[in-house]
């Protein structure tokens, strides 16, 4: 709401709902790290701000007092300088004050990055899991999906998510468990992210990831994507039997392709081929089993940089195409449960067609060019930044897998945050992994991301005025009276009376109002100047009676 008068006053309110009287917490448990974000005017006022909240932590832990990251994460949107900390109750380790950030002032926008296979592993989301409601609801939905089209519980026979005591499956995994696996965590992230007020403005999936992005971009729900997701994998799980899979390599295409050409020469048999283009200087090759194995050892005697990608499958390949027929079935029927076009709302960049093509709409057959075609990533992170040159990138992945690549793009530092990640020596895992995803959060919020909201994570932060962090104005004195140079010389009274002694010193925006040598200034300075100088009361007065 705002009001103008013709004086001159301006006034804006807010209006808002009390807040709720209901202090629940449910996440915040006692090794469960707190997320605090902080905001200032300036960066002394932020600092200030965050010392002020350490010390009353280190007093009082309990959840009134932590439930203050609600707070301070809702006003730290309206300032332009903001930190981050993480304080874990009961630890005897306080955070250490951190240093602001200057916050952009443009809206940030805020791009989801969607891996295919790789960077699974035993650990992800475990401790998601058991601490968010949101994340938790949504795995176990899925689940229920995936056990009505399968028979079997993701869940009870991996352990995966949860803490069952089940043997993990055989390393590799096979790409009937990767897919719906990473479908389910992707999804289950989107879930939880959007609970906290982050959504994507725009999304690019790699490979498997373009099945996921489908659901984040609102082309259809959940329960499509992953049965899309089942039915791929399903179809995949026959080509793993041909002997094939992938490897990355740093070096750039042609560079990659003199590995193949040379490896091809002597090979009598198999497929040997350029399945993604990463970055200029990051490809994946995809084919045969015995043939990748001998590129690697080629591409290491020459210290070029490679490694096996963790899948049987030889995907973005010629080899594909043995199960075509019974991929596009699998796909089809899932897509005709949802019948209707499958249209994003917010772009999608292919990385099927690349070259900043966006996904138009996603079908069987696009579904299908994804498995088949080679990825072109570089390109598709290229149009983004072409349409969003302050774009932040979130990877949704159990690890970062892209982010090394989006940032080969040049692109400022802190513009690619990851979620998770894989953190198999940490001496804490459950809670490494809640520090890495709230870490992120935080860093999201200095990059400019305004719509961040904790209360889901940490219920309604608390009244009680105990627990407030006043702001720390600078305190200052201004004299009402200041000799100088006037504005205009005295005329017909009122503000250019000798009495008033009003100057560019006292009034230096008053000089910026002169018009016909009158200064011109609201009707609320007069009133100002009878409370504050009653032998001024005459002038004024003068200025409403005629001469």
């Amino acid at each position: 709401m705002a009001s103008s008068g013709i004086g001159g006053a301006n006034g804006h309110v807010v209006l808002e709902s009390p807040p709720s009287k209901d202090h629940n917490h449910p996440s915040i448990g006692p090794d469960s790290p707190v997320l605090f974000i902080v905001g200032g005017l300036s960066p002394r006022a932020a600092q200030e701000i965050s010392a002020s909240l350490i010390d009353t932590l280190s007093k009082d832990s309990s959840p009134h007092a932590l439930s203050q990251a609600v707070k301070h994460a809702r006003r730290a949107r309206q300032m332009l300088w903001r930190s981050h900390f993480l304080f874990t109750p009961g630890s005897a380790e306080l955070p250490a004050n951190p240093e602001p950030v200057l916050a952009p002032k443009d809206s940030t926008p805020v791009v989801f990055v969607f891996t295919g296979q790789g960077p699974q592993h035993m650990r992800m989301g475990k401790a998601l899991f058991s601490t968010y409601p949101a994340f938790k609801e949504s795995i176990l939905e899925l689940d229920a999906i995936y056990e009505h089209v399968t028979g079997l519980s993701l869940i009870r026979t991996t352990g995966l998510f949860s803490e069952t005591d089940t043997p993990p499956p055989p390393s590799p995994w096979p790409v009937d468990i990767t897919l719906p696996a990473m479908a389910m965590f992707q999804i289950a992230m989107v879930d939880l992210l959007a609970t906290i007020g982050i959504r994507p403005t725009a999304a690019v999936g790699h490979s498997a990831g373009e099945t996921s992005m489908l659901y984040a971009a609102g082309a259809g729900p959940k329960e499509m994507a992953l049965k899309v997701a089942i039915a791929r994998a399903k179809a995949m799980k026959t080509t793993e039997a041909l002997g094939g899979g992938m490897a990355a390599l740093g070096c750039d295409e042609a560079t990659a392709l003199e590995f193949i050409n040379h490896v091809l020469k002597d090979a009598h048999e198999g497929v040997l081929e350029v399945g993604c283009h990463n970055s200029p200087e990051a490809v994946v090759i995809t084919g045969s089993t015995a043939l990748v194995d001998e590129l690697l050892s080629l591409a290491s005697c020459a210290n070029v940089f490679a490694r096996r990608v963790q899948t049987l499958n030889p995907s973005h390949s010629s080899m594909t195409e043995m199960c075509q027929e019974e991929y596009l079935g699998g796909v089809r029927d899932a897509f005709e449960e949802f019948p209707g076009s499958h249209t994003p709302i917010i772009p999608c960049y292919s990385t099927v067609a690349g070259h900043g093509k966006h996904v138009k709409e996603f079908t069987v057959d696009y579904i299908w060019e994804n498995y088949r075609r080679p990825v072109h990533f570089h390109q598709a992170i290229s149009s983004i930044l072409e349409d969003h040159p302050n774009a932040t990138f979130i990877e949704i992945s159990p690890h970062p897998a892209l982010s090394s690549y989006i940032s080969a793009t040049g692109i400022e530092s802190g513009a690619v945050v990851c979620l998770s990640r894989r953190l198999a020596r940490a001496p804490n895992i459950t809670q490494m992994e809640l520090k890495t995803f709230l870490s992120s959060i935080g860093a999201l919020s200095t990059r400019g991301v305004n719509s961040i909201d904790l209360t889901p994570l940490y219920g309604c932060a608390s009244r009680d005025p105990v627990y407030d962090v006043p702001y720390p104005f600078t305190k200052g004195h201004f004299p009402m009276r200041v000799d100088g140079p006037r504005v205009t010389e005295p005329t017909h009274g009122g503000l250019t009376s000798l009495i008033l002694q009003m100057n560019a010193k006292s009034f230096p925006d008053l000089a910026e109002h002169v018009i016909n040598g009158e200064p011109i200034v609201p009707a609320a300075a007069f009133i100002d100047m009878v409370r504050i100088i009653p032998q001024t009361f005459w002038p004024v007065v003068q200025l409403f009676t005629p001469n």
